[in-house]
């Protein structure tokens, strides 16, 4: 394989707000068709990072209605 990660890469940083539900996590992941997401209060200070994965481990699926809709 002869590509780069700039290559595969999203242009700029795709972030939510600490205090966003999960479904609305859920909700852009699916708009911008990434798995992770970075946890930022503004742009030039991340404070974490949460995925897909992480929303499935935490089995949140089975009670929050907003991600049952999605």
């Amino acid at each position: 394989m002869n590509k780069t990660v700039k290559e595969l890469m999203h242009k700029g940083l795709i972030t939510c707000l600490p205090g966003a539900s999960l479904g609305q996590v859920a909700a852009l992941l699916a708009q911008y068709h990434v798995h992770a997401l970075i946890v930022a209060e503004t742009a030039d200070k991340p404070l974490g990072i949460i995925s897909d994965f992480d929303l499935l481990a935490g089995e949140w699926l089975s009670v929050d209605n907003e991600s049952l809709e999605r």
